[in-house]
């Protein structure tokens, strides 16, 4: 696509220009060479002593005469070759607007163009998005292997050791063990007192 674009660059560039702008252009050209070839033909110039103006002149109007002759040459050639497109297409040529059929073939060529590029986004586009749905489902998968090896919550038994344990590490175990003693002495000393209350109203 991007070969295809740099293919049909010289066509945009033919496509803008106006066939009739360039043929005016040219007769501009020659107009003005002609008249400055009378100017240098005028019999003044050579009756005037010391007037070097004919001799530094005509090189330079020999020259652009070649030069604008050249050009003619090849704004008939090239509208030669648009008279010949026109038959390849099978259209009917009008020498009046001999880029017509040009501008045409460009604006169908920027289509095209148009429509690869759009459809090279949307080709991009839905890559994309059944990259991120493999993406998606590979890490769901992985999730739901870790929810699986994950390490199960402790019983309530296993809590209460806990709990035990840290009870340990603060020392409240030791201090329900010097409760529960004194408990079981004052217990002890109750039932010794009751029973001696008893057998001695025997």
């Amino acid at each position: 696509q991007k070969s295809l674009r740099h293919e049909l660059r010289p066509l945009e560039e033919a496509a803008s220009l106006s066939t009739a702008g360039v043929t005016e252009e040219l007769d501009g050209l020659s107009s003005e060479l002609e008249t400055v070839e009378r100017e240098l033909n005028d019999p003044v110039y050579g009756t005037t002593p010391g007037d070097c103006f004919c001799q530094k002149m005509e090189p330079w109007r020999a020259s652009a005469t070649l030069k604008v002759n050249a050009l003619r040459q090849k704004v008939s050639d090239m509208l030669s070759g648009l008279e010949s497109l026109y038959t390849y297409f099978g259209e009917v040529y009008d020498p009046t607007d001999a880029e017509a059929l040009l501008t045409r073939v460009n604006a169908f060529a920027v289509s095209f163009c148009k429509a690869c590029r759009d459809n090279e986004r949307a080709d991009h586009m839905r890559k994309k998005q059944v990259e991120a749905k493999a993406a998606a489902a590979q890490r769901a998968a992985k999730q739901g292997a870790s929810n699986v090896i994950a390490k199960p919550k402790r019983p309530a038994a296993g809590r209460a050791m806990g709990n035990i344990q840290n009870s340990l590490r603060r020392g409240e175990f030791e201090m329900m063990k010097q409760l529960q003693s004194q408990m079981s002495a004052e217990l002890q000393a109750k039932m010794q007192a009751r029973r001696q209350g008893i057998f001695g109203a025997q």
